[in-house]
């Protein structure tokens, strides 16, 4: 089997804190442009909410999305966002699943 994902985020902390943070981040823009949603004010950008699942902030945005029922019917906004949100899971899974000191490049030796 490939790594643990606990120990991946215990040997590099930031990487934990930056996931955290975006995720926060992420939920509260999400929420802000609902409550503006409803009260008819100032939007924030699509391109600016999916920016925000790009950098890693896709699981509160996802939460935002379900706790708020915000975007989840807007087909223009949520096809990109499941699109974003399945790299990741990908991702996840794949630096999960492959071997220890696995390379990219395969090493090939010649003997002489």
């Amino acid at each position: 089997m490939g790594f643990d994902l606990m120990t991946i985020f215990w040997e590099h902390p930031i990487f934990l804190s930056y996931l955290i943070l975006i995720n926060v981040l992420a939920l509260v823009v999400f929420a802000s442009d609902k409550l503006s949603a409803t009260a008819h004010a100032w939007r924030v950008r699509e391109r600016t909410l999916l920016i925000l699942a790009v950098l890693g902030g896709s699981i509160g945005a996802l939460l935002a999305m379900k706790i708020f029922r915000h975007k989840t019917s807007k087909s223009k906004f949520f096809v990109p966002f499941l699109a974003i949100l399945l790299v990741q899971v990908a991702i996840v899974l794949w630096v999960i699943n492959r071997p220890p000191n696995s390379q990219t490049i395969p090493d090939i030796q010649t003997q002489y």
